[in-house]
């Protein structure tokens, strides 16, 4: 036994790491001087077979894991607990666990999390994989996403959260100073009434006016492409079908606070479009058994690129190439029109192909393990023409380009063209 156990009295967390089966396990015990506080038990879905336990929400159960702990390449550890007390709180905790196991979701409700709460009910800092190597937790299960990586990007999470935190506090100062400044009158202007600052006015302006000139014409054209190259990362991944996601790509998602909580609706797309990934490359088909209950391995369908590939256009063009022909069609030929005139004629295009597509697509949900050859994103709120190429316009843009072409988006636009 080691000198720590030694000085916390001998009760020790041990945690153990089976890299076998589809995405692998974790497993906790807590061990006392005298014996088994509590015995080996780890958190599963409740039906293992439905390929949804990867993704969404299903029921949890805790079971008995002292079988797979024994295996030989299970990886273990050991961790010190303070005294009795906490390894009662840790042992409580896992038996309130037992009776109500609750959800499992891999990324948000798993065998980690089981690991997570033993943790923190018994009063230890830090996360599940702190204790672990990060090739090891990289080498679990035989899918790229696993339970190795269900506990870094729990772990990730925490840091993100913490630096979020930090930011907006920043944030929230700064708006404090900037308020104090607007309504401080300026030394030796006692009583006049404070100026606001004037905030600059986006891409467009919201009135008609005169055809725009050839510097306007230039300006609104750096704007526009400027405007639609300022991707997000998560955008980026979710404008390509789930079948041409990279590895990489659908760990990142998976690895965003979005996933595990925030938006009902921004989560179900990340969630679906990771069931996409695995039904592109895994099937969807349940998981197959042995005689002894134990996940049989599988090959993949296909293998999964480990090198993002470049965002295309439904018929083919590079999305940066789009861009620029989006910038041409509103400054080259739409010169008797105004900046305003021509991006409010643009936007009324994009709601024209918007409306004439819902009308077409089909309703009823669609198993999302079977949605993979389309973009994962949503199509974006009709726009409000407003004659403004923001934010909100330039995703509009870059949806309607990867799911309808640039032909279509461009011969939407066309009737709007003076």
């Amino acid at each position: 036994m080691s000198e720590d156990i030694t000085r916390s009295g001998g009760y020790v967390l041990k945690f153990y790491a089976d890299p076998g089966g589809p995405v692998g396990h974790f497993s906790v015990r807590i061990q006392g001087p005298d014996g088994a506080v509590h015995d080996i038990v780890g958190k599963y879905p409740a039906d293992a077979d439905k390929p949804t336990s990867l993704s969404g929400d299903v029921p949890g159960a805790i079971r008995d894991d002292s079988d797979r702990a024994s295996n030989d390449d299970v990886i273990r550890r050991e961790i010190p607990l303070p005294d009795k007390e906490a390894a009662d709180a840790a042992a409580d905790y896992l038996r309130g666990q037992m009776d109500k196991a609750g959800a499992y979701n891999l990324f948000d409700d798993s065998c980690v999390d089981l690991l997570q709460g033993t943790l923190d009910a018994a009063g230890v800092d830090g996360h599940v994989a702190d204790y672990f190597d990060d090739k090891d937790l990289d080498r679990m299960g035989d899918l790229p996403l696993g339970a190795g990586d269900a506990a870094q990007a729990d772990r990730d999470k925490s840091d993100q959260q913490r630096r979020r935190d930090a930011f907006h506090e920043r944030r929230r100062r700064e708006k404090e100073e900037e308020k104090r400044r607007k309504t401080t009158p300026e030394p030796g202007k006692s009583g006049q009434e404070p100026q606001a600052r004037q905030e600059p006015e986006a891409s467009g302006a919201k009135g008609r006016g005169a055809a725009a000139s050839d510097a306007d014409r230039a300006r609104l054209k750096t704007a526009v492409v400027d405007a639609l190259n300022a991707i997000d990362p998560e955008e980026a991944v979710l404008l390509k079908p789930p079948a041409d996601w990279s590895e990489p790509e659908a760990k990142s998602l998976m690895r965003r606070d979005g996933y595990w909580g925030g938006d009902p609706g921004r989560r179900k797309i990340l969630q679906d479009g990771v069931a996409g990934w695995f039904g592109a490359h895994a099937g969807n088909e349940p998981v197959a058994r042995d005689g002894t209950g134990k996940a049989v391995e599988r090959p993949w369908k296909r293998d999964p690129a480990k090198e993002p590939k470049p965002l295309m256009t439904a018929d083919g063009l590079p999305l940066s190439a789009a861009f620029e022909g989006i910038g041409d069609r509103l400054t080259k030929r739409n010169r008797s029109k105004s900046a305003a005139d021509a991006v409010r004629g643009f936007q009324a295009g994009l709601n024209r192909l918007a409306d004439a597509q819902e009308t077409a697509e089909p309703e009823g949900e669609v198993d999302p393990y079977r949605r993979f050859d389309r973009p994962a994103a949503k199509r974006p709120k009709r726009l409000k023409e407003d004659g403004l190429f923001g934010p909100k316009t330039a995703e509009a843009t870059r949806f309607a380009l990867v799911n309808d072409g640039a032909e279509r988006v461009l011969r939407a636009s066309e009737a709007f063209r003076a």
